[in-house]
C-alpha cells in the first residue's frame, strides 16, 4: 500500500461512498479505481485533479501525507492544503499578474478554479517577480502607507 491509497481509502469511508459511486464521479471504471485503493497503480494528473476537488484535499496532500494520523477537519485547515489553480502564460512560458476587477472580486473565489475565468481577467507582468503566483486585485481610499523621509521633510509612499 501507499500513503495515496490509503488516503482516498480513508476520504471515501469518511464520506459513506462505495468504490463505485467514487468511481463514477470520476469518471472511470470501478476495477480502475480500486486499483488505485489498492496501490497497483496511480491516476493520471486529470483524475488526481478531479480527486482532489471532491475530497476537498490538496493533490500534494494526498500524495505525500498520511491523513489517517490526523483529524482530517485539522488537515482541510492547514495553510498547504492547496488546490491547483488555473494559471495563464505566454508562448514563452512566461507568468503575468491577473488583475482581479473590483466587481468580479466579490465572486472571485467562486471562479478561481475555472479556467475560463482566469484566461478572461487583465493581466500585467513585472519582470522583477520571477517566484510565486501573484494576482492583483484594486483598493479603495488610502491604501499606502506614508512615512516621513530622512533626507526629506515630504511624506513618502512605502510600497
Amino acid at each position: 500500500m501507499s500513503i495515496f491509497s490509503d488516503n482516498i481509502r480513508l476520504l471515501r469511508g469518511k464520506q459513506g461512498k462505495t468504490q463505485r459511486e467514487i468511481a463514477e464521479h470520476l469518471q472511470i471504471t470501478r476495477s480502475r479505481y480500486i486499483s488505485y485503493e489498492n496501490g497497483r497503480s496511480r491516476p493520471p494528473i486529470d483524475v488526481l485533479i478531479t480527486m482532489s476537488k471532491f475530497f476537498h484535499v490538496s493533490i500534494d496532500l494526498l500524495l505525500s501525507v498520511d491523513i489517517t494520523k490526523y483529524p482530517l477537519e485539522d488537515m482541510l485547515k492547514l495553510p498547504d492544503n492547496r488546490i491547483v489553480l488555473p494559471i495563464v502564460v505566454d508562448q514563452a512560458g512566461n507568468e503575468s499578474i491577473e488583475i482581479v476587477s473590483q466587481k468580479a472580486s466579490m465572486g472571485y473565489l467562486a471562479g478561481y478554479s475555472d479556467p475560463g475565468y482566469i484566461e478572461g481577467l487583465q493581466r500585467i507582468s513585472f519582470p522583477f517577480l520571477k517566484n510565486g503566483k501573484f494576482r492583483a486585485f484594486p483598493a479603495d481610499g488610502d491604501s499606502v502607507l506614508h512615512i516621513k523621509g530622512s533626507k526629506e521633510k515630504k511624506n513618502t509612499p512605502l510600497l
